[in-house]
């Protein structure tokens, strides 16, 4: 079956031509079997390849699933992502909330290109949205992510 952090390497290497020659498909094979496993990182790298369409037609719901899949184990990559899928509602449902949930999570664990998104979102809400988003944030963080928007 094979270790799922290797599995996912050789997946990065084929999408990147690191080491091999660049395969589209061979990096989905490889990243599919680790995220199927629960590698937070191989499931940020499906989110990637589906959002970008790397070697797929871009399928942004598809995406967010996998993003999400990742964000739930603190994977501050894809708390990002996720959040500029609300931002901008590619692959879920725009929802400034949510967004900023997302945006100050992977803030919080140090993904410093959630900082421009976050300020951002933050502009455009109101105080009561503030405090939802807040509040949100926090019974996430709480239930180690199984209670997030």
């Amino acid at each position: 079956a094979g270790d799922p952090f290797s599995q996912a390497a050789l997946g990065y290497s084929y999408l990147n031509g690191d080491g091999v020659a660049e395969d589209p498909q061979e990096a989905l094979r490889w990243l599919g079997l680790s995220a199927d496993r629960g590698n937070a990182w191989a499931q940020a790298g499906l989110g990637y390849v589906y959002e970008f369409g790397q070697g797929v037609r871009a399928n942004y719901a598809e995406a967010v699933q996998w993003y999400r899949r990742s964000a739930v184990q603190g994977y501050a990559y894809s708390q990002w992502r996720l959040g500029v899928a609300f931002m901008t509602g590619r692959g879920a449902g725009r929802n400034d909330v949510s967004a900023l949930v997302w945006l100050g999570l992977a803030r919080s664990s140090g993904e410093a290109r959630a900082e421009e998104a976050w300020n951002e979102v933050r502009s455009r809400l109101t105080t009561d949205q503030l405090e939802e988003a807040s509040a949100r944030g926090e019974r996430c963080k709480d239930s180690q992510f199984l209670n997030c928007p």
